[in-house]
């Protein structure tokens, strides 16, 4: 006997529900990486200035005290992060192109992991040597990337030196806390601001009854046992509120992390990754979150991204998915947000669903198929892709 899967869906019980950015942008709020550096464009356009500005008149000179000088009377250190630097030397190398290819997380990831610096790809490794190559009264940094940064920091930083890697990973970890509360405030901002005073016709108000509106979509509401949001924001909705858990902070603690994977537990730029940032966020806190058994998992919203995986693969174990005597299913529901690219938003979300479970057959231990996996989930109806429709709420 066969029923649609919004039947299928309304009937699920004792539901953790799922959600990321596409969440938010569903319900018309401009939460992208792409739509928070454009905010900060005017950051972005002096730093791009400072940058032409330097490499004309002090990247070539040996004199260290030159560029320091230059830091001074070019640049005003207390809103701006190194990070806010490093991301407008990327938009450099970029041609000034739109924000669009931007993955804030991706392109940390990529210049942590660096070894060399490459077409212009800031390596943190190089800047951090760089600095140590001070304490021998050596200044003249071969690659332009390293030479401003370098500069920069150790301008910033009043001339004080780093005595260790770990000092300096923790230094570039501090900005990253400033450059993420920017993040943060971007998002106040986008619901009205501090404390959200007047909600009558506010954007947080339509955001809201968006927000419900769409969950009443994803599932029947009533049998919610909680919501993991990877958003930064909060669903004030009734009933749901005391539900909600932040995976990534919110927007007074805003995070951007890497996947615990990428290093070891001994490495100094360990203390990036999204489990020690998770982990260090929850240290600070005297809030218990007390996670709810459940069933079934729906999805929505979240780019299914390799940062994320160890999260899913926790979500997965407690579903016992890879047991086929138990009816516990997982739902990817998406919506087509551009009716031009129809075909591509499909086939890219069914490819992140298959990059998911491969990278899940290969946790549990099955390297030799690990395609098998989401074949046999599919079969038994235990993973489903469900399209829903975009609808417009005022």
């Amino acid at each position: 006997m066969s029923e649609n899967k919004k039947e299928m869906v309304a009937k699920l019980s004792n539901v953790k529900l799922v959600i990321g950015k596409g969440f938010d942008l569903y319900c018309g709020l401009k939460t992208t990486y792409a739509d928070f550096l454009g905010s900060e464009m005017q950051k972005f356009q002096l730093l791009m200035k400072i940058i032409d500005n330097y490499d004309s008149t002090v990247n070539r000179t040996v004199k260290l005290d030159d560029k320091i000088e230059f830091w001074k009377a070019n640049c005003s250190f207390k809103d701006i992060s190194v990070w806010h630097l490093f991301f407008a030397l990327l938009k450099k190398s970029h041609d000034n192109k739109k924000w669009n290819w931007c993955d804030i997380e991706k392109e940390i990831k990529d210049s942590l992991l660096r070894k060399t610096e490459k077409d212009g790809e800031v390596c943190w490794k190089n800047v951090g040597a760089a600095l140590q190559s001070l304490l021998k009264a050596s200044c003249y940094f071969s690659a332009f990337s390293t030479s401003i940064l370098a500069s920069f920091i150790y301008a910033k930083r009043n001339r004080s030196l780093f005595n260790t890697e770990f000092d300096f990973n923790y230094y570039l970890l501090d900005e990253l806390k400033a450059f993420e509360k920017s993040f943060g405030i971007y998002i106040k901002n986008l619901h009205g601001g501090e404390g959200y005073e007047d909600r009558s016709f506010s954007t947080h108000t339509l955001f809201s009854r968006k927000a419900n509106s769409l969950i009443n979509k994803l599932c029947n509401k009533e049998e919610i046992r909680s919501i993991d949001t990877f958003n930064y924001d909060t669903l004030e909705i009734k009933d749901l509120y005391e539900k909600i858990n932040h995976i990534n902070g919110d927007e007074d603690n805003p995070i951007f992390g890497i996947d615990s994977d990428e290093f070891e537990a001994c490495a100094p730029q360990s203390i990036f990754t999204k489990t020690n940032r998770r982990m260090e966020l929850d240290i600070k806190s005297n809030e218990y979150y007390n996670a709810r058994q459940f069933e079934n998992l729906i999805v929505f919203g979240h780019s299914l991204n390799s940062a994320d995986y160890n999260y899913f693969f926790a979500s997965f174990d407690s579903l016992q998915m890879t047991n086929m005597a138990n009816n516990n299913k997982v739902i990817f529901s998406y919506y087509i947000y551009d009716k031009e690219k129809e075909s591509q938003i499909r086939l890219k979300q069914l490819k992140a669903v298959r990059e998911l479970f491969e990278a899940y057959s290969k946790y549990k231990g099955n390297s030799f198929a690990p395609n098998k996996l989401l074949d046999i989930l599919t079969f038994h109806r235990k993973v489903v892709l469900r399209e829903i429709e975009k609808d417009e709420i005022i």
